[in-house]
């Protein structure tokens, strides 16, 4: 617990006590009864109403404000939940494994994935498995790199920097990931083999918008001691978002496992994750796999990261809990609206009982009466919601950050915040403002 959030929260918690408790008390216990008497039906009544239609409208600008926040992260939300992330996450289990990549070299850790996978995809229930430097959305999806485009000029000492993913063969074919143009890897593309390399659609269209990518080289890592060779393009494959759904995908080049030198191998495959596509969930499958992994792997630490599923579902936690927390925020505001526009209407009410009378006495309509005191109710309602519509414009620009597939001045936001409020302003003027037609005039009367 953090001391100086607890300390801020409690201060916070005192001064409003005071302020809204103990201030009014005092207040009141310095009221002159025989003037207070004086000017029962003086200006002093008006000055009240008036402060008290001016706290109801501060009460529903900060929930306008608050509900506009809350809807424009609840249609984030729903953006996200509706974003497909580029392969297919179902009855896919990830399996972490730490490498021992320091006392082995890349021809022996490929023969030991070769290895497992045969082992792995002979079991019942498997339909493909790979390996990968990690599974998209983890926390470490990998690194990002520099690379040249041979054959092309450029000003800087690159080209430009993209997502680098060692992966195994069928990864593409495990996770469903869709092969536009080419080939994928196969473990034909082996240490000794010509170096390769796919691409994604986005790298395509940067720099072979109206060309063929097939059979470009591409050198990666250029200048940062690497010592990679010019890799052949074979492949153009779909855009993933592996990182987070909010992110448009990044260009990105995947190479094999196998071609990777021992020294980029030993820096980089610290860890490998495994991918296998199942025909359904299974718990007793999970926990098989990982006995094979581990043991393929000579004993080194192993675990289950679990379905790739929860892994994406986690990735939107973030959101979602920004969301349930304005939600929360938002709701208590309405509530406390609410309950300020009914005071007002029921404070009106019951300082003008005997104005209410004489009109009833004299056959003024009861709807009438009613439709009076909600249209003087509704003036500082509507004197809210324009003010609270005002601050909520300011503060979606500093939300901004936060929102996914939408504006900050997202049009449907704004009108469910302004029409929530406005129903709930309504029907916590129009309770008192009914009971106001039902007053009898002679107890009325009789009671002033």
């Amino acid at each position: 617990m953090d001391a100086r959030v607890l300390g801020f929260t409690c201060g916070a918690a005192f001064a409003a006590v005071v302020v809204f408790g103990v201030a009014p008390a005092l207040i009141a216990s310095q009221i002159d009864v025989t003037r207070r008497f004086a000017e029962q039906s003086g200006r002093h009544v008006t000055t009240n109403r008036r402060f008290g239609g001016l706290l109801a409208a501060g009460e529903i600008a900060v929930a306008v404000v608050l509900l506009t926040a809350a809807m424009l992260f609840i249609r984030t939300f729903a953006k996200l939940g509706a974003v497909e992330p580029g392969f297919d996450p179902h009855n896919l289990l990830a399996v972490q494994v730490t490498t021992d990549t320091h006392n082995i070299t890349t021809l022996q850790e490929a023969r030991t994935i070769q290895n497992a996978r045969e082992l792995i995809r002979g079991m019942p229930g498997v339909v493909d498995v790979t390996a990968s430097l990690s599974v998209p959305f983890d926390a470490d999806t990998g690194a990002s790199l520099r690379y040249v485009i041979e054959g092309r000029a450029f000003d800087g000492p690159y080209h430009g920097i993209g997502n680098w993913r060692p992966v195994a063969a069928r990864y593409f074919e495990t996770l469903r990931i869709p092969l536009l143009r080419g080939r994928t890897f196969t473990n034909g593309d082996s240490f000794d083999a010509r170096p390769v390399v796919i691409i994604n659609q986005a790298m395509a269209d940067k720099w072979w918008p109206h060309g063929n990518a097939i059979g470009q080289r591409v050198i990666i890592g250029r200048g940062t001691g690497w010592d990679e060779p010019p890799r052949e393009i074979v492949g153009i494959v779909a855009n993933i978002r592996d990182e987070s759904l909010d992110q448009e995908p990044v260009r990105t080049k995947y190479v094999p496992i196998a071609q990777l030198r021992d020294r980029v191998s030993a820096s980089a495959l610290g860890q490998l994750t495994w991918s296998v596509r199942t025909q359904s969930p299974s718990d007793v499958l999970g926990r098989r796999i990982v006995q094979l992994v581990q043991q393929a792997h000579g004993g080194m630490p192993t675990r289950s990261l679990g379905d790739v599923t929860a892994i994406l579902e986690r990735s939107k936690s973030h959101a979602g809990f920004r969301t349930w927390l304005m939600a929360s925020f938002a709701g208590i505001a309405v509530l406390l609206a609410a309950i300020g526009v009914y005071g007002v209407i029921a404070y009106a009410v019951r300082q003008r009982t005997r104005e209410i009378g004489i009109r009833m006495a004299i056959g003024a309509d009861p709807r009438g009466v009613v439709r009076l005191l909600v249209v003087s109710s509704l003036r500082y309602s509507l004197a809210g919601v324009v003010v609270g519509v005002a601050c909520a414009v300011l503060a979606a620009r500093a939300l901004k950050a936060f929102l996914f597939g939408i504006t900050s001045h997202d049009p449907m936001a704004f009108a469910v915040a302004c029409f929530v409020l406005g129903c709930v302003a309504a029907a916590a003027a129009w309770v008192p403002a009914r009971r106001a037609g039902e007053i009898d005039p002679i107890v009325a009367l009789r009671a002033e």
